[in-house]
């Protein structure tokens, strides 16, 4: 709100100020309203980000036992981290029941877990922190996580796109879901061997084959569809008829404007 503060030449700050901000705000660009989210998806997002916080916790501990060399210091070290292995395994099972107990929740787990590469951490964290999975369309999706390259030009010089902002959380489960998709999902592997052999770098495949994975689990969501070569053919199917559709229309369109076909 600040940025859109200056940007209407407003320095000063107020409450009386921000309520009128606010005001304008929504009037001018006019946000969606968000989906009041359910008692047990606010739970999970709880556990999901503690678990993560453990797991942060664990890996810090484990470099610094590493770099250690006092034996008392290791000793302690060592006792920190068998305690919060045993955290984690409990917070684990409490996802895995609250999950059981939802009807949504494991409706939505179980599509994503159809899917060759994606474990269970990634389909309940895509459950609980990316609600909208299904309910957009492929670009919002994938600029929503972060997975979106954007362009960085300006006159005759074309910089080199790159991706940047997004739920940082989606996207290092995503990460890893792909890393194994890559290797065991025959869409993905396929995916990114044609562009290795179109000599991406490496990073760039892995990238673009996040988007195709993200993009493959939202169509799924959208239509319900669970993990099958034949889904992954009527998905495709599908988006081609509707690009043909629209472009199609576009032609039209062009005709119409241009004269050459007088509407009635």
């Amino acid at each position: 709100m600040r940025h859109f503060a200056k940007a209407q030449g407003l320095l000063a700050k107020s409450d009386g100020i921000d309520a009128h901000l606010l005001a304008v705000y929504a009037r001018c660009l006019q946000p969606a309203v968000s989906e009041k989210r359910s008692k047990n998806h606010l739970e999970l997002d709880a556990l999901l980000v503690l678990r993560r916080q453990f797991i942060d916790t664990r890996t810090a501990l484990n470099n610094q036992m590493q770099m250690a060399d006092s034996s008392f210091v290791r000793a302690t070290l060592a006792k920190l981290l068998r305690q919060i292995h045993d955290r984690i395994k409990q917070v684990e099972k409490r996802i895995a029941r609250l999950i059981d107990s939802d009807d949504d929740l494991a409706g939505r787990r179980d599509l994503l877990l159809s899917v060759p590469g994606v474990g269970k951490t990634t389909a309940a964290t895509l459950a609980a922190q990316l609600p909208e999975l299904g309910k957009i369309d492929r670009c919002q999706i994938s600029a929503l996580v972060g997975v979106a390259p954007y362009n960085r030009d300006s006159g005759k010089w074309q910089g080199k796109r790159s991706i940047f902002a997004g739920r940082a959380a989606v996207r290092s489960v995503l990460y890893m879901a792909t890393i194994t998709a890559i290797r065991c999902n025959p869409v993905i592997r396929a995916f990114g061997q044609r562009l290795q052999k179109a000599g991406k770098l490496p990073k760039v495949v892995i990238t673009a084959c996040m988007r195709k994975l993200l993009t493959m689990l939202n169509a799924m969501a959208r239509d319900g569809l669970t993990w099958s070569p034949k889904c992954q053919l009527q998905i495709a199917s599908r988006w081609i008829f509707t690009f043909l559709i629209h472009a199609e229309c576009a032609r039209w369109r062009l005709l119409l404007r241009s004269g050459r076909i007088v509407g009635d």
